[in-house]
């Protein structure tokens, strides 16, 4: 049995390289991490793609179900429906639940 304190030092551990392996660009070892099942692997991918605006596997990586790649899609299209303007858009997507475009939306009131 493992004590709950080493879990909680295996998933810092774990958080922690795929931080670095992001901060690094070292984004082969970081999809071979996410492949294996590795949530901070995944979760860190998806922000390394959306920040380095790699939208074409981000949105495959959505498409397949990553959540994590859902979540970098929908901030990134709320950041750009804002900047564009299209506020119409971004209140349709905020009244469908998309938090990103709530927020954005309610930023553009301000």
């Amino acid at each position: 049995m493992v004590h709950p304190a080493g879990e909680d030092t295996e998933d810092a551990a774990r958080w922690w390289r795929a931080y670095q392996l992001a901060e690094h660009d070292q984004v082969g070892e970081l999809r071979k991490l996410a492949g294996a099942g590795d949530e901070h692997a995944r979760r860190q991918l998806a922000s390394w793609l959306a920040d380095c605006d790699r939208l074409a596997e981000l949105r495959q990586r959505a498409d397949g179900g990553d959540h994590y790649a859902v979540r970098e899609l929908a901030r990134r299209l709320a950041r750009l429906l804002a900047r564009a303007g299209r506020l119409d858009e971004l209140r349709e997507r905020a009244e469908d639940g998309n938090d990103h475009a709530r927020q954005r939306l309610a930023d553009e009131q301000v």
